[in-house]
């Protein structure tokens, strides 16, 4: 079954659904609600970008602390390794000085040792030479 066209009549004339001031109108009323959906993106928009500029404020100083941080710890890390070099230099001085004082302790001792030794020596020379008078007298 094929459909075809009313039968025209000429009283019935096609109108247009709408009249051309109720066409304005409702164009109007779309540019309307177009500009206002716009207007409410936009402010969406300037919302977003404002966020967003904060985020990057906060990024941007948390870094700088970070960094100031991170200059803070390298001078302290080049002082302590300063004050390690110095410490370092200081011990290697004093245990020097101990090992010199060690060696002329040492030498002092082995010096005494061979005046007592010298000394024993002597003595047990002369006890020897009062034995031998004590036994040529004896005899």
């Amino acid at each position: 079954m094929t459909r075809s066209n009313p039968p025209s009549n000429p009283e019935n004339k096609k109108s247009p659904p709408f009249k051309e001031a109720d066409l304005d109108q409702i164009t109007h009323q779309l540019f309307m609600a177009f500009d206002q959906k716009l207007e409410t993106l936009r402010r969406k928009n300037d919302q977003i970008q404002t966020l967003q500029h904060e985020r990057d404020l906060r990024s941007e100083g948390l870094e700088n602390t970070l960094n100031q941080k991170i200059h803070d710890y390298h001078l302290q890390m080049k002082a302590l390794e300063s004050s390690l070099q110095y410490l370092s230099h200081k011990t290697e001085l004093k245990l020097k000085e101990m090992d010199n004082s060690v060696d002329k302790a040492h030498r002092k001792t082995e010096a005494q040792l061979k005046d007592i030794h010298f000394q024993c020596r002597e003595d047990v020379s002369a006890l020897s030479r009062r034995i031998e008078v004590i036994e040529q007298l004896l005899l």
